[in-house]
């Protein structure tokens, strides 16, 4: 027995001996400090006592004051006679325990195995603390999770492509895009899960089509690949089947690299700005047949900002008032002396030609 004190003394991790009746027979100075019991050790004490378990429960005071069914069901109990159960040479229950402990709530990584003093069989707890570990990785898990909600919802397309191009995660907006589940787009490349009119062009699908080596999403997935640096905000129009239907779509293309389970992916985020792009074509154009129209009629406009300054000075303007427009455009006309208009102060030529 002293022998066996010693090598338990000498663990390296808390060690706890048990016997049949779920005692502490012994244990190293490890163990003490992690459950810090009330009493000394030397003498066998139930483990309930040991570990300052606060479920012990008792029968009503005038009874045989023995456990309650809550510690005879104990899990310590448990293990401790399925390891004394145990054959020689048989691996060791292993598992998780949660202790109510005074100190507070403890999660214990344990092993257990049986071991024969003087012919007596015990059983050997090895245990490790696992509490922070735990505590670190429920964290994670809701942060994981937090992020799992905000990339579900946010309303840009992202995908997480491999070395090949292929689609190992997608979210709800990609899916939405493409028309399709985000099941059916895993495994795919990306022009295909995107349903790209070009995926067709050949048996082999996307990536094997004449116009794929310039696809502008293929070269910045590549680029990021091949250097590591960051693409932002790529503008690429690209023909689209989405409900039996071809559409032009201008998309918006950011791409980083990210490690993932030991290799490299790249993280693709798609907006869709095609319905900006027709808005901001439709005021251009509109802009251009404006001016079109105010630099070819004879009577003068003017276009002046809240702020003062003139915007627009066509040649009828010139004509009136007999200052270019290169004079004027963007500057304040001088101030006027009381609530009269600019106009009051601005030099008027008399018109020589009849209209």
């Amino acid at each position: 027995m002293a022998q066996f004190r010693e090598f338990i003394d000498a663990s390296p991790v808390e060690t706890i001996v048990l016997d049949a009746q779920c005692r502490v027979v012994h244990t190293n100075s490890l163990a003490r400090q992690m459950f810090d019991p009330p009493l000394a050790v030397e003498a066998p004490i139930p483990w309930r006592t040991f570990a300052g378990c606060t479920t012990v429960y008792r029968k009503p005071a005038g009874d045989d004051g023995a456990a309650a069914d809550i510690c005879q069901r104990c899990t310590i109990d448990e293990i401790v006679h399925a390891a004394l159960g145990l054959e020689k040479d048989v691996d060791p229950i292993s598992g998780e325990l949660f202790l109510d402990h005074p100190s507070g709530n403890h999660w214990i990584k344990f092993k257990a195995k049986r071991g024969e003093v003087a012919g007596k069989a015990l059983a050997v707890f090895s245990l490790c603390d696992i509490t922070d570990q735990k505590a670190i990785a429920d964290n994670l898990q809701t942060a994981l999770m937090e992020l799992s909600v905000i990339q579900e919802h946010v309303p840009i397309a992202m995908l997480i492509l491999d070395s090949q191009q292929r689609v190992c995660k997608v979210n709800g907006a990609a899916a939405k895009f493409a028309g399709r589940s985000p099941s059916k787009m895993i495994d795919l490349a990306s022009g295909e899960a995107l349903c790209c009119l070009h995926h067709l062009d050949d048996p082999q699908g996307c990536g094997f089509g004449p116009v794929c080596a310039s696809c502008r999403i293929r070269q910045t997935v590549a680029e990021v690949f091949a250097n590591g640096i960051d693409q932002q905000n790529v503008e690429i129009w690209k023909p689209f089947i989405h409900a039996d239907a071809i559409k032009e779509r201008c998309l918006l293309v950011s791409a980083t690299r990210l490690r993932l389970h030991h290799d490299d992916h790249v993280l693709v985020c798609v907006q869709d700005i095609t319905e900006r792009k027709i808005a901001e074509t439709a005021l251009k154009e509109s802009k251009a047949r404006y001016l079109s129209v105010v630099e070819t009629i004879r009577e003068g406009v003017i276009l002046q900002a809240a702020s003062g300054e003139i915007l627009t000075w066509n040649k009828g303007a010139e004509e009136i008032f007999g200052i270019a427009a290169n004079d004027i455009v963007g500057k304040k006309p001088a101030p006027s002396n009381g609530p009269r208009s600019m106009w009051t102060v601005l030099p008027m030529r008399a018109r020589t030609t009849p209209r």
